[in-house]
């Protein structure tokens, strides 16, 4: 199953400098996509009734968290609201399936891999703060090329 690798760089408690040597050692060891954590506050609970579709009637791509039961279930709720808003497989760019599906996950996460793509994910993204150990990484870049 073909998948995307990415990873998220917390910012807090780190500098600029480490912050640039974790973005180019991603870089160097093949990431399709690096994130940084924006938030500045701890995360709301928003009602994903609605995040989901708006996501359906207006996004090319979503990013949930796990477990894979949950991702699963959430992609579900995103692919029932895709149906009930006429999202088109026929327009372009309205395919349910041109949402791209990210699942952002801790490194000790990275073992529920086929989990996570069974459950629908397309892009696995590893969160990661300061000191920004990439091995969780590379084992799935290592997945991803094999």
């Amino acid at each position: 199953m073909t998948f995307h690798v990415g990873v998220q760089l917390h910012p807090q408690a780190t500098s600029y400098v480490e912050l640039r040597d974790a973005w180019r050692r991603a870089e160097s060891i093949g990431v399709d996509s690096i994130w940084t954590w924006d938030h500045f506050f701890p995360l709301a609970c928003i009602s994903a009734s609605v995040p989901l579709k708006l996501t359906a009637q207006h996004a090319d791509a979503w990013n949930s968290f796990g477990p894979p039961e949950t991702f699963a279930h959430k992609n579900a709720v995103l692919d029932n609201w895709c149906a009930e808003i006429g999202r088109d497989p026929a327009e372009i760019g309205r395919d349910p399936a041109e949402i791209e599906r990210t699942v952002a996950i801790g490194p000790d996460d990275v073992d529920q891999l086929d989990a996570f793509l069974e459950a629908g994910a397309t892009h696995i993204i590893v969160m990661t703060g300061h000191p920004f150990d990439l091995a969780a990484v590379e084992v799935l870049i290592a997945r991803r090329d094999a």
